[in-house]
């Protein structure tokens, strides 16, 4: 174990020194401290994204855990808790990404107001429109005409 540990303590000394990672770890720093709230963001992302992976590897070691040592009521109760957790998890991400595409839209419709541009959907609605008042004021007149010519 102690020769693991040396072997392990020689590689990060080789990372952090001589393949340059102290002065990754140092620019990623004041990177940080220039942009506190894009970093905060990033953390919380990587928070969210990677807590479920998280807790289910955690989860499965103790399963691991359980099942060898023999108690299995134990064990399925585990994976009962596991699986609410993690859908738990994955109904909260899915969640969150509805409403932020939803805050996005209606967040990018306000910006397409303010600056006076015309969105697609409402170009579109104004294609349908005009189409549908040319062709109902044109109906009614082909219309009258067809039935004059039959009688």
């Amino acid at each position: 174990m102690q020769k693991l540990w040396l072997q392990f303590r020689r590689i990060a000394y080789s990372i952090m020194c001589e393949l340059g990672g102290k002065e990754l770890v140092e620019a990623a720093a004041s990177w940080c401290l220039q942009h506190p709230d894009i970093a905060i963001c990033a953390v919380a992302a990587c928070f969210v994204l990677f807590l479920p992976l998280l807790i289910i590897f955690g989860f499965g070691i103790i399963t691991m855990a359980v099942t060898f040592t023999g108690i299995l009521v134990l064990e399925g109760t585990v994976l009962t808790v596991i699986l609410i957790i993690f859908l738990a998890c994955i109904a909260s991400l899915t969640i969150g990404v509805v409403l932020f595409a939803v805050i996005a839209y209606f967040g990018f419709a306000q910006i397409y107001e303010f600056f006076g541009m015309e969105r697609h959907r409402d170009a579109l609605i104004t294609f349908m429109q005009q189409n549908r008042s040319s062709v109902n004021a044109s109906g009614p007149a082909r219309n009258a005409t067809e039935t004059g010519s039959a009688n």
